[in-house]
């Protein structure tokens, strides 16, 4: 959305200044800021995922449940 074509002077500039990049940084710090354990619960209660989605090596069942 708001990169420009690289070969024109001042793109860089540009997209610092760009409206978009105040929002996106936002979306990215509240992000880095969510709650991580709610969303891998409700990854794991997905019916269509459930604890397939996780590799047992690393997240064991016994770890997932006590997320939740």
């Amino acid at each position: 959305m708001r990169t420009k074509d690289c070969s024109t002077v001042g793109a860089e500039h540009e997209d610092k200044d760009h409206p978009v990049t105040a929002i996106i940084d936002s979306i990215e710090k509240h992000w880095e800021k969510a709650d991580q354990d709610l969303f891998l619960a409700t990854l794991f209660l997905n019916p269509f995922f459930k604890a397939s989605a996780f590799n047992p090596q690393k997240m064991t069942l016994a770890m997932l449940i006590g997320i939740l």
